[in-house]
């Protein structure tokens, strides 16, 4: 039983978060914290937030825009991004397989989900913080924790002492490896290029994302602000032993040759100089995040392959929750596991649907590809509907 005393106590001295990595989910977190009366320092080990390869799309749904509005940054968010009414499932050879009504969601949830560049996030989440809150070309080597807190060291051999310390360093998270050790995370059998233009054509329009999918390969195009369409081709690859960023219209090229429109005009119209490339990893849930002060939240608790396009999106969920737990007053370690309590079976299914589907987009015979098709036109356009609407409504 943790008494009265205690409890004054902690409320008036744990006000000190360290959080390791800037990414959306820490600065979100950090936000959040600052909200709710914390002290917050993030730390990120990168000298600026954008490198060139990151600069890719992505959207932010109803329930990540939702999260946002929880701390009064949702129309921000959304006036740099475009909004989407319209999600459509096409196969290679031109069929019409599902939609989604995207723009009725937007007004049963109030919000509109947004197709978006990860260099419009940031300047967003930045300039909700006061300066200094964010530390960049920091980077944590190490941490430990006792009774009086959290100690995280740094390269150059200077330390932060808090009350808590949290782990938003992504995939390769060294706060994760400490916690729950150096696993590998595991490799989904495909690549991701994916490329920003500025193109002009009849089927790219400023509200709908539209995915086509075909034998072992799927593009992906949408709007994310202006006149640009941001562009994803997914597709079978071995892993290799160079991880680098570099991509090349030419790998594309032969594997998108024949497909509908405008998938050709789209690569035509990138340069090769702005085509990058990733192999995508994700890690398997995990039944906690960390213990004493300590936990993750964003890729380092819950990578995941991009195929529901929530990576992004739970990230600001953990953020937003994080806030309210430790918001709330009461025992520190307390409120980290409550907070782990809310969001590890979230993210999981998430995390395991992901992976499903991603399989489902490597098979490459023909029967399977129709079978594949045929569960598209049946599944997506109701029980996957009512699962997104679901997931959409998340309780904050």
């Amino acid at each position: 039983m943790v008494s009265a005393r205690y409890l004054v106590y902690v409320r008036l001295t744990a006000t000190k978060a360290l959080i390791i990595g800037g990414g959306i989910g820490g600065l979100t977190a950090a936000i959040a914290l600052r909200q709710a009366g914390l002290d917050v320092t993030v730390f990120e080990r990168r000298q600026e937030l954008e490198e060139v390869h990151s600069g890719g799309g992505m959207v932010l749904w109803h329930n990540a825009i939702r999260g946002l509005r929880e701390l009064g940054l949702a129309k921000q968010m959304q006036a740099v991004g475009s909004p989407l009414q319209e999600m459509e499932w096409i196969s290679s050879a031109g069929r019409r397989l599902a939609s989604w009504p995207v723009a009725e969601m937007n007004e049963t949830f109030g919000v509109a989900a947004i197709g978006v560049l990860r260099a419009s996030i940031h300047p967003v989440l930045t300039a909700a913080l006061d300066d200094g809150v964010v530390q960049m070309g920091v980077e944590c080597t190490g941490f430990s924790q006792d009774s009086n807190g959290v100690t995280a060291q740094f390269a150059g051999g200077h330390e932060e002492h808090g009350d808590v310390l949290i782990g938003a360093d992504g995939i390769y998270s060294l706060v994760r490896a400490d916690q729950l050790g150096n696993e590998a995370p595991r490799y989904a059998g495909y690549a991701l290029s994916f490329g920003v233009v500025e193109a002009q054509h009849e089927l790219v329009t400023r509200n709908r994302f539209r995915e086509l999918g075909g034998p072992g390969a799927r593009f992906i195009y949408f709007p994310v602000g202006g006149e640009r369409t941001y562009w994803s081709a997914i597709y079978v690859a071995e892993e290799s032993e160079t991880k680098g960023y570099g991509g090349s219209k030419a790998e594309l090229l032969p594997i998108y040759d024949g497909w509908p429109e405008p998938v050709g005009a789209l690569l035509q119209a990138t340069d090769d100089s702005v085509v990058f490339r990733r192999e995508i990893f994700d890690r398997k849930p995990v039944k906690r995040w960390g213990e004493g002060r300590v936990t993750l939240l964003g890729d380092a608790a819950h990578a995941m392959t991009p195929n529901l396009g929530q990576g992004a999106c739970q990230a600001i969920e953990d953020g937003v929750v994080l806030g309210k737990s430790l918001g709330a007053g009461g025992d520190l370690v307390e409120a980290l596991r409550a907070y782990e309590k809310r969001r590890i079976k979230r993210t999981a299914g998430f995390v395991n649907r992901s992976w499903m589907i991603g399989s489902l987009g490597r098979w490459k015979n023909p029967v399977a590809c129709a079978v594949r098709d045929q569960i598209q036109r049946i599944v997506f356009p109701t029980v996957a509907l009512r699962e997104q609407k679901k997931a959409m409504a998340y309780p904050f």
